[in-house]
């Protein structure tokens, strides 16, 4: 039987008479696009103050994929410290060298940095590390992600680093998080717990405003403030474990609403009893770049050897230019 117009009743936002277009899984509130874009900047705002993630005289270097999550990183930090745009917010853009998929998304970083007046800094790891992520993977694409992981890091790190930057900011969200906690846990690397939400650790101290918000409310967000979203996907993406365990996360939240909040408590609180109860390790620096490092060599030679791309013992390293 077909449907009469009473059938089709509009749902309203719970504040408001407007159309609604989000829905809270937990409250069962409904919220229009005004009212859900005040509730999601006011979360993320409410992360920075309360964590004190950004003090006065701070500056900070945007982690800027070009992909949605760190986008909307940007978009907010903009938005809700205005103060930064003169001198102390720049976009770090790390090109991996991956073919047919980060030309999109560094051309959309470069485009986005552009409408928002920021500095923005493309690094690669051709001009670093001498290859890029497809020759180094050419024979074992499953390495990808670990291999990718480690070098970004170190990458984004030295090139805050040489612009000054007293914080980095990624766009890690709810999502990421727990799936960075239910891997963890997966594995058995008890290491890795203990050292989760440690603070500033050896290099720029790194924040994550986003750590809070789903990534279904990112895109939305996005949606809803005409922010562009690359549709390329990384082809490395798809072979890795974080693939998987996102599909059961993803399922678990569908299933049962709440479930990745708790996960990242539970997680959070199993590393701050670990950390309690550890030995500090006495300082140390890789005897190949100089860098700080828990062994012989840190975890970024460690992966350029593997690869053929490391110095050997007494070897000057590679630097990147000045950014």
């Amino acid at each position: 039987m077909m449907k009469t117009p009473a059938d089709q009743r509009t749902i309203c936002c719970d504040s408001c008479s407007l159309p609604a277009v989000s829905l809270d899984p937990l409250s069962g509130a409904h919220f229009c696009a005004s009212h859900f874009n005040a509730r999601f900047e006011d979360a993320v705002a409410r992360t920075i103050t309360e964590s004190r993630m950004i003090l006065p005289g701070d500056r900070v270097a945007v982690a800027l994929s070009g992909g949605k999550d760190s986008t909307v990183l940007a978009v907010l930090l903009a938005k809700l410290h205005p103060d930064l745009r003169d001198s102390g917010l720049v976009a770090i853009t790390v090109d991996e060298g991956i073919a047919g998929y980060r030309e999109e998304t560094v051309g959309s970083a470069c485009k986005l940095c552009e409408r928002l007046g920021i500095g923005h800094l493309v690094v690669s790891f051709g001009d670093r590390f001498g290859a890029t992520l497809d020759a180094m993977v050419r024979e074992s694409p499953k390495r990808a992600c670990t291999i990718c992981g480690v070098l970004r890091r170190t990458l984004l790190q030295q090139a805050a680093a040489e612009w000054g930057a007293t914080k980095v900011a990624t766009g890690h969200c709810l999502d990421d998080e727990s799936e960075t906690a239910l891997m963890n846990c997966l594995s058995g690397a008890a290491g890795r717990i203990s050292h989760a939400e440690s603070g500033p650790g050896a290099g720029v101290p790194r924040i994550k405003p986003l750590r809070a918000m789903s990534e279904k409310d990112i895109t939305l967000y996005a949606l809803l403030n005409d922010i562009p979203i690359p549709r390329a996907e990384c082809p490395y993406a798809r072979t890795s474990l974080r693939a998987e365990v996102r599909g059961m996360m993803g399922y678990l939240e569908y299933r049962y609403p709440g479930t990745a909040a708790k996960v990242v408590e539970g997680y959070s609180g199993i590393a701050e009893s670990l950390r309690r109860h550890r030995t500090p390790l006495p300082a140390r620096r890789c005897t190949l770049c100089g860098q700080p490092s828990s062994g012989e060599h840190c975890q970024c030679c460690t992966i350029l050897r593997m690869v053929g791309q490391g110095p050997e013992p007494g070897a000057p390293t590679k630097r990147s230019g000045q950014v």
